[in-house]
């Protein structure tokens, strides 16, 4: 009994679940500080101050302009979670759209 509330409570703890819940809080702290039509360079302050980090390119293709990629890790004690943005921008100085929220990609012991 003591083993299950342990791991109940590791896995509140881990701050990632596979709960589809999880993605849509994701995209409702998105949909709060990005939209279409933001400037791309506020799109980056308002995500980084979450704890994202922003670049130019993707995971899948790390070399696509006018394509850019915001990800955060977030982990607990048994899982570690990644979050990621993706949205489109002509030129570094334009606004953004296309802006995509992908679920959390969560993996554990």
């Amino acid at each position: 009994m003591q083993f299950v509330v342990v791991l109940l409570i590791a896995f509140l703890l881990s701050g990632c679940t596979s709960d589809p819940s999880s993605h849509e809080a994701l995209s409702k702290e998105v949909e709060e500080a990005v939209s279409d039509g933001m400037l791309l360079k506020d799109a980056f302050s308002e995500l980084e101050a979450s704890g994202f980090a922003c670049r130019e390119g993707t995971t899948i293709n790390p070399q696509r302009a006018g394509s850019y990629e915001c990800t955060r890790e977030r982990s607990g004690l048994v899982y570690g979670c990644v979050h990621r943005v993706v949205f489109d921008a002509p030129t570094p100085d334009a606004a953004i759209n296309n802006v995509q929220v992908y679920p959390p990609a969560c993996a554990g012991m």
